[in-house]
């Protein structure tokens, strides 16, 4: 694998993320570990656009309950989708059905 950090390493984020889930759960109980990295909440992102994603309903939960509030790196990804969503730029069905 290239060390170079590009859309091909973005997956990998995800699943690093699922593991540490996993681990934290498993060997610590603990509950998953809030985000902040703008990375992973970009590829979230890019999994709930794809509609036909396999992880899109578990990615749509983690943007809603794990991504962090506030001035992290992660919220500002969030509120950037966000106002796409306002602003009609971006659709996602799940979020509409909550508004109404």
């Amino acid at each position: 694998m290239s060390n170079t950090k590009g859309t091909d390493d973005l997956p990998n984020l995800y699943s690093q993320y699922m593991d540490e889930i996993e681990t934290r759960k498993n060997e610590l109980n603990l509950h998953p570990k809030p985000i902040d990295s703008a990375e992973l909440v970009s590829e979230i992102i890019a999994q709930i656009k794809d509609t036909a994603n396999e992880h899109r309903e578990d990615s749509l939960k983690f943007f809603i309950y794990n991504t962090l509030p506030g001035t992290t790196p992660a919220a500002g990804v969030k509120a950037q989708f966000l106002k796409e969503i306002i602003l009609g730029e971006e659709v996602v069905a799940e979020l509409h059905q909550l508004t109404l």
